[in-house]
């Protein structure tokens, strides 16, 4: 799962623009079962994330159709481990 803040546009076909492209593109990045945040909801949830949660910084990493690259977090939940990938 990809999660990124922004303001999506509302169409006729659901959300679109590059905010909603760009939760998919982090998205893209993980494999099953990983929770994956951008910079932007990182910051944003940082300061209130519940006991036996943490962020791990995956570091940096050229999406898709971006110009530069995007910081990347997994959500870890110390009641479901599980293996990362570099």
């Amino acid at each position: 799962m990809g999660l990124h803040t922004g303001e999506p546009v509302i169409a006729h076909t659901g959300y679109v623009g590059i905010d909603v492209h760009r939760a998919a593109r982090i998205a893209h990045v993980g494999h099953g079962g990983q929770v994956l945040l951008s910079q932007t909801t990182r910051d944003l949830v940082c300061q209130t994330l519940p006991a036996g949660t943490r962020l791990r910084d995956m570091g940096a990493h050229m999406l898709k159709d971006m110009r530069y690259p995007q910081g990347i977090y997994q959500l870890e939940i110390q009641a479901y481990p599980m293996t990362s990938h570099p």
